[in-house]
């Protein structure tokens, strides 16, 4: 498994927050330290959508496949509203999806338990899609903040 440091820029409150996005404004020395957790990332996530919007999972704990070097599940515990974020890769064997199932039920077992909810990565990531390309149309300040964005 593999974590990662959370970035200094959550520790304030967001610029700019929607339902499904907080987007921050970063000054130089964040964007700094985002860049170097990003690229000091040796397993990278990144969901890309027809509208240019790139988002990239940052902070996950990750499953690798000890074969393949790749990642078979990732999930992160957002505390502040009692969810768990998780991402299945695509190109999954089929007798790994099967086993990434059966955890996924138990997981979904012991958060419901917790008061927990899942939400599935690509399906987040989907939705802040479409809310960046709106955003963009509607805050012309925002566009290039919102493009790429980091969970």
């Amino acid at each position: 498994m593999e974590k990662e440091k959370e970035p200094e820029h959550r520790k304030r409150k967001p610029d700019l927050e929607t339902e499904s996005i907080r987007a921050w404004i970063s000054n130089e020395k964040e964007f700094k330290d985002a860049e170097k957790i990003a690229k000091d990332e040796t397993h990278k996530i990144e969901i890309k959508f027809n509208n240019g919007f790139v988002m990239r999972l940052i902070g996950f704990t990750k499953f690798i496949n000890k074969k393949t070097d790749k990642i078979v599940f990732a999930y992160k515990f957002k505390k502040e509203n009692k969810t768990i974020i998780y991402y299945v890769p695509d190109d999954l064997t089929k007798e790994n999806k099967g086993k990434i199932k059966i955890f996924l039920d138990k997981l979904q077992t012991m958060a419901e338990v917790s008061g927990y909810e899942m939400v599935d990565g690509k399906e987040f990531a989907k939705r802040s899609a479409d809310e960046a390309g709106r955003l963009r149309k509607s805050h012309k300040g925002y566009g290039r903040n919102t493009t790429n964005r980091n969970i």
